[in-house]
């Protein structure tokens, strides 16, 4: 009589795990393995289930209801011939659920006012991977954008916002409702400048020249002769003066 004796334990495989990082708190994992009949499984750093589960009835694990974090399934599998697998030497799968969306980061916005008409906007953020934006009082966002490719704008003089929203490797999406933003105003038009009547012709050699400007206007005075101009101040914001001698 010939006896064959086989001590040798079987070896678990899974398979069906999410991809990791996932924002899906499911996952049904598949168990199988050469010569395995049954199996028992633990989730984390909890205990095997209490009795062995027969693959040829469900050779499933289907998990639920997961939290956001880290997750391991540990399983052991059993041969015919009653071998289990070692807990020490677990067949295991691991990965990542992530729930929580992302928040873009806007640079590279013009400073406010400005008279450049373009803009090259670059989108950042910790794990954002790709972004939507829309611009001013546009009603919906752009299709999906890789985050490496900037927004780039050719604009009207006016003011001007842009709103990003984006995605993290694991799928989130940043809320529409807490979108970053970039805003600033593009003016194009000269200042309004006046000049008030001067006392002509005079014998002073001093003169003061006096005007209205524009809100927060910067004046230069130059002359055609060889007077002295002196500092121009701002009496207020619509007001200058200037001394020339």
């Amino acid at each position: 009589v010939n006896i064959t004796l086989d001590t040798t334990p079987p070896t678990g495989t899974i398979s069906g795990q999410p991809t990791s990082p996932t924002n899906s708190t499911s996952a049904t994992l598949t168990v199988s393995g050469t010569n395995l009949v049954a199996y028992k499984y633990k989730l984390d750093n909890g205990i095997y289930s209490p009795g062995e589960i027969l693959i040829s009835t469900q050779n499933q694990i289907i998990l639920s209801s997961l939290s956001e974090g880290t997750h391991t399934v540990s399983i052991i599998g059993r041969d015919a011939l009653g071998n289990w697998q070692a807990e020490g030497s677990a067949t295991t799968a691991t990965w990542v659920i992530d729930v929580t969306p992302p928040t873009a980061e806007v640079s590279g916005a013009p400073a406010s006012p400005t008279n450049s008409t373009g803009a090259a906007i670059t989108v950042g953020g910790t794990d954002v991977v790709a972004y939507k934006y829309k611009r001013d009082n546009e009603g919906s966002y752009s299709a999906e954008v890789p985050v490496a490719t900037q927004i780039n704008l050719s604009l009207a003089e006016g003011d001007h916002i842009v709103y990003v929203i984006g995605k993290d490797s694991a799928g989130n999406w940043q809320a529409e409702l807490n979108a970053s933003t970039a805003a600033w105003t593009i003016d194009t038009t000269p200042p309004a400048v006046a000049i008030n009547a001067v006392t002509t012709p005079t014998n002073s050699s001093n003169q003061a020249i006096t005007g209205t400007r524009e809100s927060g206007a910067t004046i230069s005075v130059s002359v055609n002769t060889t007077a002295t101009v002196g500092t121009v101040t701002y009496p207020n914001a619509t007001t200058w003066s200037c001394a020339i001698s």
